[in-house]
Protein backbone atom coordinates (compact mmCIF):
# COMPACT_ATOMS: atom_id res chain seq x y z
CA UNK A 1 0.00 0.00 0.00
CA UNK A 2 1.17 3.50 -0.76
CA UNK A 3 1.00 6.59 1.42
CA UNK A 4 -1.99 7.69 -0.69
CA UNK A 5 -3.78 4.47 0.28
CA UNK A 6 -3.16 5.15 3.97
CA UNK A 7 -4.31 8.75 3.54
CA UNK A 8 -7.44 7.50 1.77
CA UNK A 9 -8.27 4.99 4.51
CA UNK A 10 -7.47 7.58 7.16
CA UNK A 11 -9.89 10.03 5.54
CA UNK A 12 -12.61 7.37 5.40
CA UNK A 13 -12.16 6.43 9.07
CA UNK A 14 -11.96 10.05 10.22
CA UNK A 15 -15.18 10.87 8.37
CA UNK A 16 -16.95 7.84 9.82
CA UNK A 17 -15.67 8.72 13.30
CA UNK A 18 -16.95 12.28 13.00
CA UNK A 19 -20.30 10.94 11.76
CA UNK A 20 -20.73 8.85 14.91
CA UNK A 21 -19.60 11.65 17.21
CA UNK A 22 -22.06 14.06 15.54
CA UNK A 23 -24.89 11.51 15.80
CA UNK A 24 -24.19 11.10 19.51
CA UNK A 25 -24.50 14.85 20.06
CA UNK A 26 -28.08 14.89 18.78
CA UNK A 27 -30.27 15.32 21.84
CA UNK A 28 -33.62 13.68 21.12
CA UNK A 29 -35.57 12.46 18.15
CA UNK A 30 -38.25 14.96 17.09
CA UNK A 31 -40.95 12.31 17.60
CA UNK A 32 -39.84 11.77 21.22
CA UNK A 33 -39.86 15.51 21.89
CA UNK A 34 -43.41 15.73 20.53
CA UNK A 35 -44.59 12.72 22.56
CA UNK A 36 -43.23 14.32 25.72
CA UNK A 37 -44.73 17.72 24.85
CA UNK A 38 -48.18 16.16 24.37
CA UNK A 39 -47.81 14.10 27.54
CA UNK A 40 -48.17 10.85 25.61
CA UNK A 41 -44.89 9.32 26.79
CA UNK A 42 -44.13 9.20 30.49
CA UNK A 43 -41.55 6.41 30.70
CA UNK A 44 -37.95 6.86 31.61
CA UNK A 45 -36.12 3.82 30.26
CA UNK A 46 -36.04 5.12 26.70
CA UNK A 47 -33.70 7.86 27.95
CA UNK A 48 -31.43 5.20 29.49
CA UNK A 49 -31.35 3.14 26.31
CA UNK A 50 -30.60 6.26 24.26
CA UNK A 51 -27.84 7.22 26.70
CA UNK A 52 -26.19 3.80 26.37
CA UNK A 53 -26.41 3.96 22.55
CA UNK A 54 -24.97 7.49 22.39
CA UNK A 55 -22.09 6.55 24.69
CA UNK A 56 -21.25 3.65 22.40
CA UNK A 57 -21.42 5.94 19.34
CA UNK A 58 -18.96 8.37 20.94
CA UNK A 59 -16.55 5.52 21.79
CA UNK A 60 -16.80 4.14 18.26
CA UNK A 61 -16.36 7.61 16.74
CA UNK A 62 -13.22 8.35 18.75
CA UNK A 63 -11.84 4.91 17.98
CA UNK A 64 -12.27 5.52 14.24
CA UNK A 65 -10.58 8.94 14.51
CA UNK A 66 -7.64 7.50 16.47
CA UNK A 67 -7.17 4.69 13.94
CA UNK A 68 -7.32 7.29 11.14
CA UNK A 69 -4.57 9.32 12.81
CA UNK A 70 -2.41 6.21 13.27
CA UNK A 71 -2.92 5.26 9.60
CA UNK A 72 -1.90 8.74 8.47
CA UNK A 73 1.22 8.71 10.65
CA UNK A 74 2.14 5.22 9.46
CA UNK A 75 1.44 6.12 5.82
CA UNK A 76 3.64 9.20 6.02
CA UNK A 77 6.58 7.01 7.07
CA UNK A 78 6.23 4.70 4.06
CA UNK A 79 8.27 5.37 0.90
CA UNK A 80 6.27 6.82 -2.01
CA UNK A 81 5.08 3.92 -4.15
CA UNK A 82 2.09 3.46 -6.41
CA UNK A 83 -0.90 1.96 -4.64
CA UNK A 84 -4.49 0.90 -5.21
CA UNK A 85 -5.96 4.39 -4.85
CA UNK A 86 -3.54 5.87 -7.39
CA UNK A 87 -4.90 3.57 -10.10
CA UNK A 88 -8.56 4.53 -9.58
CA UNK A 89 -8.50 8.02 -11.05
CA UNK A 90 -10.40 10.97 -9.64
CA UNK A 91 -13.94 9.69 -10.24
CA UNK A 92 -13.03 6.23 -9.00
CA UNK A 93 -11.52 7.68 -5.85
CA UNK A 94 -14.66 9.73 -5.14
CA UNK A 95 -16.95 6.74 -5.72
CA UNK A 96 -14.72 4.49 -3.61
CA UNK A 97 -14.60 7.10 -0.82
CA UNK A 98 -18.39 7.52 -0.69
CA UNK A 99 -18.98 3.76 -0.94
CA UNK A 100 -16.51 2.93 1.82
CA UNK A 101 -17.87 5.64 4.10
CA UNK A 102 -21.49 4.49 3.58
CA UNK A 103 -20.62 0.81 4.03
CA UNK A 104 -18.51 1.41 7.13
CA UNK A 105 -21.15 3.67 8.70
CA UNK A 106 -23.84 1.05 8.08
CA UNK A 107 -21.81 -1.84 9.44
CA UNK A 108 -20.55 0.06 12.49
CA UNK A 109 -24.00 1.47 13.23
CA UNK A 110 -25.44 -2.06 13.16
CA UNK A 111 -22.66 -3.32 15.46
CA UNK A 112 -23.16 -0.32 17.75
CA UNK A 113 -26.86 -1.14 18.06
CA UNK A 114 -26.07 -4.75 18.96
CA UNK A 115 -23.48 -3.58 21.48
CA UNK A 116 -25.95 -1.08 22.95
CA UNK A 117 -28.72 -3.67 23.28
CA UNK A 118 -26.33 -6.03 25.06
CA UNK A 119 -25.12 -3.20 27.35
CA UNK A 120 -28.67 -2.11 28.12
CA UNK A 121 -29.78 -5.67 28.83
CA UNK A 122 -26.76 -6.20 31.11
CA UNK A 123 -27.45 -2.93 32.95
CA UNK A 124 -31.13 -3.80 33.50
CA UNK A 125 -30.13 -7.30 34.60
CA UNK A 126 -27.59 -5.97 37.12
CA UNK A 127 -29.98 -3.46 38.68
CA UNK A 128 -32.98 -5.80 38.75
CA UNK A 129 -31.05 -8.69 40.27
CA UNK A 130 -29.11 -6.56 42.74
CA UNK A 131 -32.26 -5.00 44.16
CA UNK A 132 -34.55 -7.97 43.46
CA UNK A 133 -36.87 -5.52 41.78
CA UNK A 134 -40.52 -6.64 41.91
CA UNK A 135 -41.79 -6.42 38.33
CA UNK A 136 -45.36 -7.12 39.43
CA UNK A 137 -45.54 -3.95 41.57
CA UNK A 138 -45.04 -1.56 38.65
CA UNK A 139 -46.53 -2.91 35.45
CA UNK A 140 -46.08 0.38 33.58
CA UNK A 141 -42.31 0.19 33.99
CA UNK A 142 -42.36 -3.57 33.43
CA UNK A 143 -44.17 -3.07 30.11
CA UNK A 144 -41.62 -0.44 29.15
CA UNK A 145 -38.77 -2.81 29.96
CA UNK A 146 -40.49 -5.49 27.88
CA UNK A 147 -40.99 -3.11 24.97
CA UNK A 148 -37.38 -1.93 25.03
CA UNK A 149 -36.20 -5.55 25.18
CA UNK A 150 -38.59 -6.32 22.29
CA UNK A 151 -40.69 -8.80 24.24
CA UNK A 152 -44.16 -8.46 22.72
CA UNK A 153 -47.28 -8.55 24.85
CA UNK A 154 -49.64 -11.31 23.82
CA UNK A 155 -53.40 -11.09 23.99
CA UNK A 156 -53.58 -13.99 26.46
CA UNK A 157 -50.82 -12.62 28.73
CA UNK A 158 -51.46 -12.27 32.43
CA UNK A 159 -49.25 -10.16 34.68
CA UNK A 160 -47.49 -13.31 35.86
CA UNK A 161 -46.94 -14.75 32.38
CA UNK A 162 -45.56 -11.48 30.97
CA UNK A 163 -43.27 -10.95 33.97
CA UNK A 164 -42.14 -14.56 33.65
CA UNK A 165 -41.21 -14.01 29.98
CA UNK A 166 -39.23 -10.88 30.88
CA UNK A 167 -37.41 -12.72 33.67
CA UNK A 168 -36.65 -15.61 31.31
CA UNK A 169 -35.39 -13.21 28.62
CA UNK A 170 -33.10 -11.46 31.12
CA UNK A 171 -32.11 -14.85 32.61
CA UNK A 172 -33.18 -13.66 36.06
CA UNK A 173 -34.19 -16.33 38.55
CA UNK A 174 -37.88 -16.35 39.38
CA UNK A 175 -38.59 -15.31 42.98
CA UNK A 176 -39.62 -17.87 45.52
CA UNK A 177 -43.35 -17.86 46.28
CA UNK A 178 -44.14 -15.40 49.05
CA UNK A 179 -40.78 -13.60 48.80
CA UNK A 180 -40.71 -9.83 48.53
CA UNK A 181 -38.14 -7.68 46.78
CA UNK A 182 -35.83 -5.64 48.96
CA UNK A 183 -34.35 -2.22 48.50
CA UNK A 184 -35.69 -0.45 45.45
CA UNK A 185 -39.46 -0.06 45.43
CA UNK A 186 -40.80 1.90 42.48
CA UNK A 187 -43.92 3.94 43.10
CA UNK A 188 -47.03 2.90 41.27
CA UNK A 189 -47.76 4.76 38.09
CA UNK A 190 -51.41 4.98 37.25
CA UNK A 191 -52.41 3.92 33.79
CA UNK A 192 -53.49 6.92 31.69
CA UNK A 193 -56.94 6.87 30.48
Amino acid sequence: MSDADYDFLGLVLATVGLFFICCAVQHKKPRHILEEAFGIYRGRLRELKTSVFKRNQVVMGYLCVVVAIVLNIYGASKPGTAGIVDGLGTVGQIVALITLIAALCGILNYLSRLWSKASFKRLVYEVVTEYQWPFEDNMVLTKEIGKLLQIPQKEEDTVESYVSRIRTHLKIPHPMPGSKGRGMRAPRINKPG
